[in-house]
């Protein structure tokens, strides 16, 4: 980020834009995987805003253009279809935390003198 804005990374403006939006898609992946069980996960919405513009910074900077010729023609989530009819998308999913279920204690069943199930002694 330069003075609070998201910026375009310059050292990748000569690959290809499959390879630039697995780049991006990379950075976002590691991040959920760890942060993936912290409580306030969803803070990483602000980590895809700021990695989503960067990503069309980088394309607008490799292809010479602006911002909003970018999202025309990749759309808002940034996707483009290879030759081989393989389709690349920038991590569009929304980031929410997952609610866990508290886990039950054991019902605990008080002592009984003697075992269960043993045959009364007749002496």
């Amino acid at each position: 980020m330069a003075d609070g804005q998201p910026a375009e990374v310059r050292g990748l403006t000569n690959q290809a834009v499959d390879h630039i939006i697995d780049h991006y898609n990379g950075l976002m992946r590691g991040w959920c995987n760890y942060y993936q069980l912290a409580e306030n996960v969803g803070r990483l919405n602000y980590a895809r805003y700021v990695l989503q513009y960067s990503l069309a910074k980088t394309l607008a900077h490799k292809e010479r253009t602006t911002l909003s010729k970018i999202f025309r023609k990749y759309g808002k989530n940034i996707t483009t279809t290879l030759p081989t009819g393989r389709s690349v998308q920038f991590f569009s999913q929304s980031l929410k935390q997952v609610k866990r279920e508290k886990k039950q204690q054991p019902t605990r069943i008080p002592f009984q003198s003697g075992f269960p199930n043993e045959p009364a002694l007749d002496c």
